[in-house]
């Protein structure tokens, strides 16, 4: 007679309250930054203890890293969906930025993380995932587009669409459709 090794599956009150303790330590990191967010705010604001939130994450920055990776793969999926809807180049740039707007925290908190050196080095590699699948893409859609050197720019190409969306993120009057529409303009 052999031993079965039974392994739970996380119950669903688990996977509610795990994900809540992320949401609100997204919104805290995004609105107060990583360094002057505490346990003990995130347990405060979510109205949990920190016993509770310890059952799930070991200390702040496995909780981080956990906001990273379920944002990832939450961008790739909504980039992936595209993908299948169109080829065109200025509609993907168009739906770039309604990923933005979507996950408006998570993009502030990814530009705030690049600006902290300590913590860049940490998340290097999931924040070097996320650019290097952007801009697979962008020189997939420029290849398409017989553009010379798609590869070299895809890379400005992100570099624009990052820098646009770091100024977006941070000035509420930004002149955001404006801005798309004469980044569509030069790639018709």
């Amino acid at each position: 007679m052999t031993n079965k090794i039974s392994i739970k599956k996380p119950s669903k009150k688990s996977e509610i309250t795990k994900q809540h303790i992320m949401d609100i330590a997204l919104k805290l990191f995004s609105e107060k930054g990583y360094y002057n967010t505490s346990i003990k705010d995130i347990a405060k604001t979510g109205e949990i203890s920190h016993g509770l939130l310890y059952n799930y994450f070991d200390n702040k920055e496995e909780l981080l890293k956990y906001i990273f990776e379920q944002g990832s793969k939450k961008i790739q999926n909504t980039f992936e969906n595209m993908e299948t809807q169109s080829t065109n180049l200025q509609v993907f740039i168009v739906n770039i930025f309604e990923v933005l707007n979507k996950n408006t925290q998570l993009w502030r908190l990814m530009h705030t993380v690049k600006m902290q050196n300590k913590i860049v080095k940490v998340f290097k590699k999931e924040l070097d995932e996320i650019t290097a699948y952007i801009v697979g893409m962008l020189s997939e859609y420029l290849e398409e587009k017989k553009i010379n050197n798609p590869n070299i720019e895809a890379l400005l190409l992100y570099a624009t669409i990052d820098g646009v969306s770091n100024h977006y993120l941070i000035n509420n009057d930004y002149p955001i459709d404006y801005v798309i529409k004469q980044l569509i303009n030069k790639y018709k």
